[in-house]
């Protein structure tokens, strides 16, 4: 494993922002731009090559070239996987706590110095904000406070948790940041191999042990919505994000959880998650048999039955709406679904 590129501040920064890098390509720059512009610089960054084949790399070096951030670490690994490439940035962090930031989204100017404030105030084990998300030119297409509510003042993790839950507030990998004593003591740690739904199995987890939770009500960070994003190919290999929610399940009965907790996650995470995931796989390339065959397979459909909706908001709605169809007329619905995807993209002009 290589190290290089390494300078600066000698003093403890308040903050350790990690970046994993895969084939993001030219996307890096501008990540690395919005963290140049911050109001604070009491922070470094650690950028964990995992081991890209493209240009990304290049952007990093022209980057570090250029830049006057004076506290950034680039570590070179053979390609593991997202999470180890996290992990291994843990490892390295000098940082009171810790940002997860991914290498083709952006932060607002003053994450920095907002989150070193507040955190500074009550010394959370985690603090958690909005995001928004964003097309690529900037535009934002859905603000945090459609999706999601915030929590604020001082509140137990286990409280947040069974919010998250239960749908009522959202916490992204690049929303919250983690007091690295607390990750040190508790030992959370991002399940190498895990393609899908292992920031969310962390995120989880943290929230579960964590004594006390804090948050900014205001969007902080941005997830950039890319036409040719990786999480926007989906694969079967989506529901490798319910075996991230089952071994949360089992993690926590293990360590004798609230059963409303187990219950929110066995009845409504979970099922969701396969729901959800069956809809993905409609907007993908994925075949409209291989679906068909999903949908009506006895597992899924008995993965699917549990399912009960905590609210009645409208997104709980047409989630329950998507829960019967799959259950009682899954043709009618993948055949619906799968044309109206198709003209869709043909009239964006996806299919010449």
């Amino acid at each position: 494993m290589k190290e290089y590129g390494v300078s600066g501040n000698e003093s403890t920064p308040f903050l350790s922002v990690i970046i994993p890098v895969y084939n993001v390509g030219r996307y890096i720059i501008e990540t690395l731009g919005s963290l140049e512009k911050q109001t604070s610089k009491d922070f470094e960054v650690i950028i964990v090559n995992d081991g890209s084949t493209d240009a990304s790399m290049h952007y990093v070096s022209d980057f570090l070239s250029l830049t006057e951030l004076a506290n950034i670490k680039v570590l070179d690994q053979e390609n593991g996987g997202v999470s180890r490439a996290r992990n291994r940035g843990m490892k390295e962090a000098g940082g009171r706590y810790i940002l997860f930031l991914d290498a083709d989204d952006l932060v607002h100017e003053t994450l920095v110095e907002q989150t070193c404030q507040a955190a500074m105030a009550h010394s959370p084990d985690m603090l958690y904000f909005g995001f928004d998300k964003v097309r690529s030119d900037g535009k934002v297409t859905q603000p945090y406070s459609r999706r999601g509510q915030y929590i604020e003042g001082l509140n137990k993790g286990q409280t947040i948790l069974e919010a998250k839950l239960k749908g009522k507030c959202h916490i992204w990998t690049s929303s919250f940041i983690c007091k690295r004593e607390f990750i040190e003591e508790r030992g959370p740690r991002f399940t190498p191999g895990c393609s899908h739904g292992q920031d969310q199995e962390f995120i989880l987890k943290c929230l579960f042990h964590a004594e006390a939770v804090d948050c900014i009500p205001e969007s902080l960070s941005f997830y950039v919505r890319r036409d040719d994003s990786a999480t926007r190919r989906y694969s079967l290999n989506i529901f490798s994000s319910i075996g991230a929610h089952r071994r949360v399940y089992y993690y926590f009965t293990r360590q004798g959880a609230d059963p409303r907790i187990c219950r929110a996650l066995s009845r409504y995470l979970v099922p969701k998650k396969y729901v959800e995931n069956i809809f993905l796989l409609l907007k993908s390339n994925c075949s409209r048999s291989t679906v068909l065959r999903i949908s009506r397979h006895p597992r899924i459909r008995e993965a699917i039955r549990p399912l009960r909706i905590p609210s009645f908001s409208r997104r709980n709605v047409y989630l329950w709406i998507d829960k019967i169809s799959l259950l009682y007329c899954p043709g009618l619905v993948v055949n619906l679904c799968f044309f109206a995807n198709r003209t869709k993209r043909i009239l964006r002009g996806h299919i010449r």
